[in-house]
């Protein structure tokens, strides 16, 4: 019996961190954009294969080939589909992430596996 408790709790324990993990990073993304509002819906992918662009995400907009603001989540999928990498090696292009819209040279909703966007763009 002592056994099936701790299955049980872990098991309990396990589901409230995952439940954590999964508010925290929706806390991050801004609500749901608008279709006019952004210039193109990008579907991000954890692994480069069938990506359309690699894209190196920087915090500095030091050398970045293009300025980006993340207006939301996509309402559906995201027509151009990207890999965002967390180094320059072999990306296409490298997009400074900006805090605000103003200035930024195209404002971009997401779709697919937004957390990998949120983490690479942190690491």
């Amino acid at each position: 019996m002592k056994g099936l408790k701790r299955v049980v709790l872990g098991s309990a324990v396990g589901g409230l961190l995952g439940a954590a993990a999964f508010f925290a990073v929706d806390g991050l993304i801004p609500r749901t954009s608008k279709a006019q509002s952004v210039d193109m819906g990008l579907h991000v992918r954890a692994s480069s294969s069938g990506a359309d662009k690699w894209v190196y995400l920087k915090t500095s907009s030091s050398g970045a080939d293009k300025w980006v603001y993340v207006a939301g989540k996509c309402r559906g999928k995201g027509s151009e589909w990207v890999y965002a990498k967390s180094s320059s090696s072999g990306a296409d292009e490298w997009w400074y992430v900006k805090d605000s819209p103003s200035g930024a040279d195209m404002t971009i909703c997401l779709s697919g596996d937004i957390d990998h966007w949120f983490e690479t763009l942190n690491n």
